[in-house]
Formats: structure tokens, sequence, C-alpha cells
């Protein structure tokens, strides 16, 4: 749990910052990568990304590039939705 690990976020101290729920496309991109509702929580946020991550991960799968990239990808999508996201 990369999020545990480093206690970083704290899931009541993150509010959407976006209160009229209009996405640009970098979030509606960062939801689709990570296979997320729009309306996604921050907790499903959370969640999913620690699903992807040991789904990804390159450990499992050794020497195969097209996983490294995906968790790639899922990384920069889950960090811009936590710059989305802002403490209250």
């Amino acid at each position: 749990a990369l999020n545990d690990k480093f206690n970083i976020f704290k899931e009541k101290e993150f509010i959407y910052v976006n209160k009229n729920k209009k996405l640009c496309e970098k979030d509606r991109d960062a939801f689709r990568i990570m296979d997320l509702e729009f309306s996604a929580d921050w907790t499903a946020i959370q969640k999913k990304f620690k699903i992807l991550v040991k789904k990804f991960h390159p450990d499992k799968h050794s020497g195969n590039k097209k996983y490294e990239d995906k968790l790639k990808k899922i990384t920069l999508a889950y960090s811009h939705l936590k710059m989305v996201m802002m403490t209250k």
C-alpha cells in the first residue's frame, strides 16, 4: 500500500476542487485510464489505484514492457487526480 507506507493522503482531508462538476479533458482521461466513473470519490480512486498497481506491477510481469507502460499511465492518471483534490 503506497499511500499507507508514506502516509501522505487522508480521505477526509480531500474534496473535489471543481464544485460544478465540469471536468476538463485531462480529468476525463485520468478517470478513463483508471477505468473509473467520473463521479468517483477519493476513496474509490485510492481503492482502484491499489488494485491496478497490484495487477500491472512489474514484479508480477518481469520483462514485459507493455505492463510497465500501462502502470506508468495509471500512476500519471492517479497523480493528476491527486492534484485535482485539495485539502479543506
